[in-house]
């Protein structure tokens, strides 16, 4: 929430691998501190997180975040919950998070929309 990337990379592992499910651009596997993080830049890209409406479950080396978000598209503005479950390593830092947007089939067809949007607007 805080945009601190660097504080970000302290807390996970070198080996941090992050899901996202999906057929949308950023759909997929990612593995290690530098493909996390441009999943992550991504999702700012298409995301707004306000610090309502936010709630973590806590146990034992696992965390879950439920947050209510804002996904932007050229021609949509849908708020939806996402669940982020994180898995932590026994030295305490993560070693993985799996981004689970509440309806799947909405995330991915706003960002496929952008897609289409900017492939639009550079043939014309």
């Amino acid at each position: 929430m805080r945009r601190d990337f660097a504080a970000l990379e302290q807390l996970w592992r070198p080996d941090v691998l992050m899901r996202l499910p999906g057929t949308s651009w950023l759909a997929g596997s990612y593995r290690g501190a530098d493909e996390v993080g441009r999943c992550i830049l991504g999702l700012r890209q298409v995301l707004d997180t306000s610090e309502r409406q936010i709630s973590f479950l806590h146990e034992r080396h696992h965390m879950i975040v439920s947050h209510r978000l804002t996904l932007h598209g050229p021609s949509h503005e849908v708020e939806m919950s996402f669940a982020i479950a994180v898995s932590y390593h026994p030295d305490g830092r993560m070693a993985s998070v799996i981004v689970e947007p509440e309806d799947l089939g909405l995330f991915d067809h706003v960002l496929g929309s952008a897609l289409t949007s900017f492939g639009s607007s550079r043939a014309g």
